[in-house]
C-alpha cells in the first residue's frame, strides 16, 4: 500500500471520558500496527489525559493548547481533546471508530454510509444490551 491508497482513521469518544478506547488505539503495539496502514490518525479523546509516551514514541512531536502532533513512520497523529468543527472532521475521515453516540452517528448517517441495524443489534446482544 502507498501513502496515496492508506486510509485516514478517526477515533472520538466526543466529550465523554472512554479510556479503554483511546488508550489501547494509542497503545504501543496497535500504533505499531497502524503506521504502515494508515495515512493519518486524528483521535478525538475527550475529558481523557494524553498518554505520556506519546512524546517518545512520535517525532516531530508538536504539543498544543489542548493536544498534540506529530508522525510514526509515514502515519501523521493529531491528538485532540475536542473538535471545533466535528462534522467536518467526521467528513475528512476514511474510517471512523467510537464509542457511539449520538453527535457520531448523525455526523456519519449520510449518503456515504449506511447504518445496518442488524450490526447494531448484533452488537448490543454481544454486550449484554449495553
Amino acid at each position: 500500500m502507498t501513502d496515496q491508497t492508506c486510509p485516514s482513521l478517526l477515533v472520538t469518544v466526543g466529550s465523554t471520558l472512554f479510556p479503554a478506547l483511546t488508550d489501547a488505539v494509542l497503545s504501543g503495539p496497535i500504533l505499531e500496527v497502524l503506521k504502515d496502514r494508515i495515512s493519518t490518525l486524528r483521535v478525538q479523546l475527550g475529558r481523557a489525559d494524553i498518554p505520556a509516551h506519546l512524546q517518545a514514541v512520535l517525532s516531530d512531536y508538536q504539543p498544543g493548547e489542548d493536544g498534540c502532533r506529530g508522525r510514526l513512520g509515514k502515519m501523521e497523529v493529531e491528538i485532540m481533546r475536542y473538535a471545533d468543527d466535528f462534522e467536518g472532521l467526521v467528513k475528512r475521515s476514511d474510517m471512523v471508530i467510537s464509542h457511539a453516540g449520538t453527535s457520531v452517528l448523525t455526523s456519519t448517517t449520510d449518503e456515504r454510509i449506511r447504518l445496518d441495524s442488524d450490526h447494531i443489534e448484533s452488537w448490543e446482544t454481544i454486550n449484554g444490551g449495553t
